[in-house]
């Protein structure tokens, strides 16, 4: 039996560091020049403010994705499990 994981392609993982990036303070010339954090601000709800940072930092603008399916950690990772007997 082998159980492989791989990172999703659809969630990539590294968009929430790339996000922190972006808004963090260490970052404050850029604050100042229309960056994410100021597109954040016409947004009126958290889900919405998630939502928006996820599209825009992975250019996946596809609306079957949920703020549930952000979530959730079982979205970033893929999981292959392959059976085979003695035999082959």
């Amino acid at each position: 039996m082998k159980l492989e994981k791989t990172d999703s392609l659809q969630f990539p993982v590294n968009w929430l560091t790339l996000f922190k990036h972006k808004v963090s303070l260490d970052n404050m010339d850029d604050l100042f020049e229309g960056t994410i954090l100021n597109e954040l601000n016409t947004q009126v709800s958290i889900q919405e403010k998630i939502m928006k940072a996820f599209r825009e930092i992975t250019n996946n603008y596809s609306n079957d994705i949920t703020l549930e399916d952000l979530l959730n950690p079982n979205s970033y990772i893929e999981l292959s499990l392959d059976m085979k007997s003695r035999t082959g």
